[in-house]
This record gives structure tokens, sequence and C-alpha cells, in this order.
């Protein structure tokens, strides 16, 4: 019993979990960027880049005062509280929003650069 009250209690408390590996897969889009392989595999890297990320990210705790990390991180996994995850995959999907806005943007300036050119170069024909 004592075991199920332990994991209730940290599943209250810390409800979303991901490995750290997955964090960077998801996240790293988010952050400044890395310098190496070997930075990624420092805890240290992981922290930062949570820390920042979820700066302006507000809990509302009306039982407390005190400021709530909304990150734990264990040496496999990030323990996140109730609301952070949902609040990362927000900012995710609008950074990768803009990501395929300014791919679509490229890729249609290329298509109509090249209509132009075929147009263009079907005038010379045509007038020589």
């Amino acid at each position: 019993a004592g075991v199920v009250a332990a994991v209730t209690i940290s599943r209250a408390s810390y409800p979303n979990r991901l490995t750290h590996e997955a964090v960077i897969d998801r996240f790293s889009c988010l952050s400044s960027g890395f310098d190496s392989e070997e930075e990624l595999e420092e805890n240290g890297f992981i922290i930062n880049m949570m820390t920042n990320l979820l700066a302006e990210f507000k809990e509302d705790n009306t039982n407390n005062s005190s400021k709530i990390n909304p990150f734990e991180c264990g040496k496999n996994r990030i323990y996140f509280r109730a609301g952070a995850l949902e609040y990362l995959e927000s900012k995710r999907m609008v950074k990768l929003g803009e990501l395929a806005t300014s791919i679509q943007k490229i890729v249609l300036g290329f298509l109509s650069h090249s209509v132009y050119c075929r147009l263009r170069a079907t005038c010379i024909n045509m007038q020589a």
C-alpha cells in the first residue's frame, strides 16, 4: 500500500515525464542550439534548456506564493508539473508553424522564379 501511495503522490505532483533523448528530440528546435554531441549528453544542457524554455511558464499556485519549478531533472527522465509539458508543446507547434511558413515561402519563391524564367525565355524565343 505504501508503494501505491508513493506512486499516486508522484503522479499527482509530476504527472508527465519524458526521457532526456525525447526532450532533446522534441524541444531542441525551441532552443538556440548546441555545439557538440558531448554537450547533449551533459545533464546541465538539458537543465539550462528547460529553464530557458519554461521561464515564462507560470503555474497557478494559490496555496503557496513561492515560485515552484515546473520540472525536475532525474538521471534518465525529466518530470514535468501539470501544464508544463502542454505549454512546451504549444510553443513547439507555434515554432514548427513558423518554420513551415518559411519553407513554403522559399519553395513558392523558387517556383515563381522558375515560371518567370520560362515565360521570359519563351518571349525571347518568340521575338527572335
